[in-house]
This record gives C-alpha cells, sequence and structure tokens, in this order.
C-alpha cells in the first residue's frame, strides 16, 4: 500500500490562523491567547511559526480550539519531520544489520 506523504506540512500555528482567526471578524489572536491563558506573545510566536507547540500548550489548545491534544501534537510532529528530513542528508548513512546470537 503506497502512502501519500505531505512534501511541506504547515506549522500548526499557520493552521491555527487559517482554522480559527481569519473566518471570524471577531477572534484575533490576542482573544484566543487569553482563553489559553498565555501571554500574548507567546501566542503570537506560535502563530508566526516561531515556537512549537510543547504539550501544555496541546492540552490547552485542545480545551479551547477542541480536537485532542495529541491531534495538536501530531500536527507539530508532522512539521518537524517536514523539515527534518529537508535538512538531514541521508545519502551516505548506512543501516546496521542486527543478527541474534544462537546459544
Amino acid at each position: 500500500m503506497m502512502t501519500i506523504e505531505q512534501f511541506n506540512p504547515p506549522h500548526p500555528g499557520e493552521l491555527i490562523h487559517e482554522t480559527y482567526i481569519e473566518p471570524f471578524h471577531d477572534i484575533t489572536g490576542n482573544k484566543i491567547a487569553d482563553s489559553l491563558g498565555v501571554a500574548h506573545s507567546t501566542f503570537n510566536r506560535i502563530l508566526n511559526g516561531k515556537s512549537r507547540i510543547s504539550p501544555e500548550m496541546a492540552v490547552r489548545l485542545s480545551c479551547v480550539l477542541g480536537g485532542t491534544d495529541q491531534s495538536w501534537l501530531n500536527l507539530q510532529a508532522h512539521y518537524d519531520l517536514g523539515i527534518a528530513r529537508s535538512v538531514v542528508k541521508t545519502n551516505k548513512l548506512k543501516p546496521i544489520h542486527f543478527e541474534l546470537a544462537v546459544a
């Protein structure tokens, strides 16, 4: 079975902005930050892709915006993995073949 990987996954902050702020006239990043109980600057760093979604923030986002805390962490991990795949050079890496010792 072939799986399709997203080449350049968006930062979770971009998804938050597009899903929870842009469509609504009365919702701002500062309003969400207040609901999350975090500093405006902390949340703005997430919105701007400068900070990661921590486990603690994932729990807060789940309570305030919905979804599960795990889904928020998965979005961050997917983004991080996309970045890693673009920068890690694997062409010279060689796998180790493990063999069990026979007693």
